[in-house]
């Protein structure tokens, strides 16, 4: 079993939003070590965007004995722009791999809501409202599975992961939401993000259960509590 927690290297959530504005190589190997030593992780998943930066705290992590699970996040890109972009974190990822082998791809996160194309909206803020408001929470209890963005995700995963193949030999993953329905058949580990909050409490164990059905390792991607009422 493994114990790891999520690093963020920067994110770009807007033009005007970087989420980590400094990346400064010292302060990250120090943040780095503490999460081995000091936490106790035996692995880390490092998300952002600039590939420099999630090259560099990969070898920082890896030569620390993590596991990495390297997470290019691309947000609001379009599908194809997206793709283009994987492949070249897809051979930054293969090269560390290659070197330190302990290196598995998170082939994105909750596509539905950071990419364009699936719901409405040209920013993931404008998605969050229209994917969570409670017209649509109730219209998801409906239709299920069956809404949809499913399909369309699911042949964009599925054009995806060869792209990544093609440059990454190691296993590949992908960071699902709760609500989207994914073909796990094409990925070598099921990982979903799956936080734990009122709405969920007594049902949270049963609703992560479901996800062993696939008989494939299942990795909790993100974890914790809500940070909101």
């Amino acid at each position: 079993m493994l114990k790891g927690i999520n690093y963020d290297i920067g994110t770009q959530f807007s033009k005007d939003f970087l989420s980590r504005p400094v990346f400064d190589e010292v302060i990250v190997s120090k943040e780095i070590e503490i999460i081995r030593q000091e936490l106790h992780c035996d692995a880390v998943r490092i998300s952002g965007k600039d590939i420099d930066r999630l090259t560099k705290a990969s070898e920082f992590a890896l030569k620390q004995g993590l596991e990495v699970w390297f997470s290019p996040a691309f947000i609001d890109a379009t599908m194809d722009d997206t793709i283009g972009y994987l492949e070249q974190c897809a051979k930054a990822a293969e090269k560390l791999r290659g070197q330190y082998e302990n290196v598995v791809f998170v082939a994105g996160c909750e596509y539905s809501l950071f990419l364009r194309g699936f719901v409405k909206g040209d920013t993931i803020y404008v998605r969050l409202k229209r994917m969570f408001n409670p017209f649509s929470i109730l219209f998801n209890v409906i239709l299920g599975s069956n809404r949809p963005f499913q399909k369309k995700l699911n042949t964009f995963l599925e054009k995806t992961v060869p792209a990544i193949r093609m440059h990454f030999r190691g296993k590949i993953t992908y960071a699902s939401g709760t609500w989207e329905k994914i073909n796990w058949n094409i990925f070598d580990f099921v990982s979903i993000d799956h936080y734990r909050a009122s709405y969920n409490k007594s049902i949270y164990r049963k609703e992560l259960q479901k996800y062993y059905g696939y008989n494939k390792p299942v990795v909790v991607s993100e974890f914790g509590c809500c940070a909101y009422k």
